[in-house]
């Protein structure tokens, strides 16, 4: 089993999507997630208001999906719920 790992970056509005891959790799992700599966990313969402503090900003999702297809993850592997 993998040990949980946190990584922190300072971020600006210009590099954060960016520095959601610097964080991916500084937390080292590729231990935990496979290519060869399906990989669910869990959005969080409301239907009827927008809340800050507790739904996914677009900015985190794509970040984390450009990082993804980038080390070669295939996008019929990676679904968002």
């Amino acid at each position: 089993m993998t040990k949980s790992r946190v990584a922190i970056l300072k971020t600006t509005p210009a590099s954060v999507v960016a520095d959601y891959a610097k964080l991916m790799d500084l937390a080292e992700y590729g231990k935990c997630l496979r290519q060869d599966i399906d990989v669910i990313l869990k959005l969080n969402l409301s239907w009827t208001k927008y809340f800050p503090a507790c739904s996914s900003q677009p900015w985190q999702v794509e970040g984390v999906v450009a990082k993804l297809m980038s080390d070669g993850f295939s996008p019929s592997k990676v679904i968002p719920v």
